[in-house]
């Protein structure tokens, strides 16, 4: 590991255990709540993370305050599954601080079962390295935080320092941002039509709506996996981090742009977790339909976002699935019968 990362992780160490002393007795009791429960789970999960229990969620209102109490419970043990109830823990934990940090709890960010050692052993890294960044960067100023968003060319990075600036909720950023809303590169424009967006800036999302049905010609962007690239590539990721984009902004009005394209073939595979992410109930009707296509990973996309929505109104569908035992062709190539099996426990707070 580097060393400007040791430095990193050691004064952040140092950070926690010192906030930790400070925390209040109802945050610590709320952590202890989820502890106690979460060691009388029981059951499996492969290769995907465990539905939250309802602890989870209130932990993580407490928000970024409580995440020292967190990380100590976090362990960089390879073999740490074999101890289930600190396991069962672990794994809780992890969805705790994915709430708190907006992160997907993917395995690799959360632990999942049977995942291999190595990965099973890197979760607590990850998380140090989320959490450093994310300290350095909130104790920005909101003019540093313009100015590092101007500077930087990579769309993902540039979209988290975007994130923050934000967060800051200086409307004074926007004069200085709008010109980018006609950036040539795309996802440098939708980044920027995020920022305005969270600023309440109407153009915000009216720009990142035109870039999902823009398919006129352009110059070479980013985002095109495999760096491979054409015109229809380029086309089909800047439409597909539109969606996602649509997503972060949380707006509702981006369910009316998003739900008649949950059959478009360059961005259906994000648009479930873009509904999901706004929250809208309205959402949840053509995600029930989306289960009924005979295509696993579809099905699998669905019933993601529908647990997400606690979509109670999805039960009986869900239960029909329990016997697809088809895998979906991304990610850990999770089964439709598992995704079922963990959305019906969500959904109905089954331990």
């Amino acid at each position: 590991m580097p060393m400007t990362w040791i430095a990193v992780l050691v004064w952040l160490l140092l950070a926690l255990q010192t906030g930790a002393t400070q925390t209040s007795s109802s945050m610590q009791a709320d952590v202890d709540r989820l502890v106690r429960a979460a060691e009388q789970l029981a059951g499996a999960w492969p290769s995907q993370p465990p539905p939250p229990i309802p602890e989870v969620a209130d932990v993580a209102r407490n928000g970024k305050a409580v995440v020292p109490l967190l990380v100590a419970l976090l362990s960089d043990d390879p073999n740490a599954e074999r101890d289930r109830r600190s396991w069962k823990v672990q794994q809780q934990v992890a969805l705790a601080l994915c709430r708190i940090y907006s992160e997907s709890p993917h395995c690799g960010r959360t632990y999942c079962d049977g995942d291999p050692p190595e990965r099973i052993g890197r979760v607590r890294e990850g998380w140090l390295r989320l959490i450093a960044s994310d300290t350095e960067t909130q104790e920005l100023s909101a003019r540093e935080l313009l100015g590092r968003f101007q500077q930087e060319t990579v769309f993902w990075r540039q979209f988290e320092i975007g994130r923050a600036l934000a967060a800051a909720g200086d409307r004074g950023a926007i004069a200085a941002l709008e010109a980018g809303l006609t950036h040539d590169d795309r996802h440098v424009r939708g980044n920027v039509a995020f920022v305005l967006g969270r600023l309440g800036d109407p153009r915000g999302l009216n720009t990142i709506a035109n870039i999902l049905a823009d398919r006129s010609p352009r110059s070479p962007g980013q985002g095109i996996p495999g760096g491979n690239w054409s015109l229809p590539a380029q086309i089909r990721a800047d439409r597909y981090y539109a969606a996602h984009l649509l997503g972060d902004l949380k707006d509702p009005r981006g369910v009316e742009l998003l739900i008649p394209l949950l059959n478009d073939k360059d961005v259906e595979d994000i648009v479930p977790w873009s509904l999901a992410e706004i929250g809208d109930r309205r959402a949840i009707a053509p995600l029930i339909k989306e289960m009924e296509r005979d295509d696993p990973s579809v099905r699998v996309l669905a019933i993601s976002a529908l647990e997400t929505l606690k979509a109670s109104e999805a039960l009986a569908k869900l239960q029909e699935l329990l016997r697809d035992n088809r895998r979906a062709n991304f990610g850990d190539r999770t089964s439709v019968a598992d995704a079922a099996k963990r959305a019906i426990a969500a959904i109905s707070g089954l331990r």
